[in-house]
């Protein structure tokens, strides 16, 4: 993922982190000219329900924050 532009908007730049569901990356928003975080999910097709529903929750929490860092 490190490579290329994603959906034509992100410019994946660094890899921040892994944990169970995927990895997160530094990216720049090219529309927006600002950096962010973005989740590459893992595919896993056990507990693939459950998965998609804790990243609708992690994204609707997330999208609620609103900070200058």
């Amino acid at each position: 993922m490190a490579t290329g532009q994603l959906a034509q908007r992100y410019n994946p730049l660094q890899l921040l982190g892994e944990g169970a569901m995927g990895k997160v990356w530094l990216a720049e928003d090219t529309l927006e000219k600002r950096s962010v975080a973005l989740k590459q999910i893992s595919r896993a097709p056990e507990g693939a329900e459950k998965s998609t529903l804790q990243l609708k929750q992690e994204f609707r929490l997330m999208s609620l924050l609103r900070h200058p860092n």
